[in-house]
């Protein structure tokens, strides 16, 4: 008996042992595992990165394009890269990824990080400033947690699902798209704005024709297409300071342009022009009968001279033919939205030309752009 009672005491020493052991090694532990994008690095654990917020959104709205300034004190300089490691949370973009760290002093770091929450529930995303050496990481430090607080905003049809600090309309041009349509092309320029999600849901058909971003400030060329009737056009973005909505109402009024060139695409159908079609014909009939009375060149002349007015009346729009696959695009630009290719080789009416672009009536009645390489020369 004392035998068995002497076995079991030693067993649970060496048991015993064997646990303090373990928790020592796991608790001395001066690693952690990071996945970085490319390797599964060891990370000491010492501290050498000292992260802080210089600030951060008492609350945003969904859409709302929000900065953080980080301020990060390192106290090595055995490193020659700073990286963020980024595991990125659902519902929220990092906008500018790829920008750098501003140095301050030999210890010193900046960088505003620029935010986009898409829905209420966005998290935080998970961020780890890294320092590495001759490409192999030799540490970091995971960024302070924040909690969000984000509001879902509620609007009506004319929400353009713009949230901005501040937002422009810099041009307004305004044309035929078709018999039934007309086309608006708007310039804007906002401050910490998600441009990019400019929207209407009461138009017809809208895009973004360009967008141009440099950092806090963005631009775009948005266009409409809205029926021939409408009068105004009218939009709503979210103002961040005024914390309220700002209604736009734009003046639909045709270009000049437009209402030379297109305002009586069909001649036939204007009271004005049969009139002036009607003036031809009787002053070429008089003169020509002048001409057979007194035998004078001058009156064939002028019988020549208003025949041609004539028959440019009837015709004023010049005929081109346009080659298979031609793409039509909605303004006469590099990046423009192409909205038709053409199926085979066309019969179109030429309105106007600017640099390499034509701008032509499709067979549908649609007004577009076509670049001048693709007119077929007879």
């Amino acid at each position: 008996m004392k035998l068995f009672l002497s076995f079991i005491f030693f067993t649970s020493l060496i048991f015993a042992n064997t646990i303090n052991v373990s928790e020592r090694n796991t608790s001395d532990s001066s690693f952690q595992v990071i996945n970085d994008k490319n390797t599964l690095n060891p990370v000491e654990n010492k501290q050498k990165i000292f992260l802080s917020y210089e600030n951060t959104p008492s609350s945003i709205v969904v859409n709302q394009q929000f900065s953080i300034k980080v301020k990060s004190i390192v106290t090595t300089q055995n490193f020659d890269k700073i990286k963020n490691i980024i595991s990125p949370q659902k519902n929220i973009k990092i906008l500018n990824l790829d920008e750098n760290w501003t140095k301050k002093d030999n210890y010193t770091y900046y960088k505003t990080f620029y935010l986009r929450a898409t829905k209420k529930n966005a998290i935080f995303p998970i961020i780890y400033f890294a320092l590495y050496k001759n490409k192999k990481l030799i540490a970091s430090q995971k960024f302070p947690d924040i909690k969000l607080n984000i509001i879902a905003l509620h609007a009506d049809k004319y929400f353009s699902h713009i949230v901005a600090d501040s937002l422009d309309i810099v041009k307004v041009k305004t044309t035929k798209f078709d018999e039934k349509n007309l086309m608006i092309v708007l310039e804007i320029v906002a401050k910490d704005a998600n441009l990019k999600d400019f929207k209407l849901s009461w138009v017809i058909r809208d895009g973004i024709d360009s967008y141009f971003d440099n950092f806090p400030i963005s631009k775009i060329y948005y266009y409409a297409i809205v029926p021939k009737y409408t009068n105004k056009f009218i939009f709503k973005y979210f103002n961040i300071k005024q914390n309220k909505f700002i209604k736009k109402t734009i003046d639909l009024v045709l270009d000049n342009e437009d209402i030379s060139t297109q305002s009586d695409l069909n001649p036939q159908d204007s009271s004005f022009n049969l009139y002036k079609n009607i003036a031809y014909g009787s002053l070429s009939i008089i003169l020509l009968l002048i001409f057979f009375k007194r035998r004078r060149i001058v009156y064939l002349l002028f019988f020549i001279i208003l025949i041609i007015l004539f028959f440019s009346n009837i015709n004023p729009l010049t005929n081109i033919f346009i080659s298979k696959n031609s793409k039509i695009y909605i303004l006469p630009t590099r990046n423009s939205t192409i909205f038709f290719v053409t199926p085979r080789k066309l019969k179109v009416k030429k309105l106007n030309k600017r640099e390499n672009y034509i701008k032509i009536i499709l067979p549908n009645g649609k007004i577009g752009w076509v670049k001048e390489k693709n007119v077929i020369n007879n």
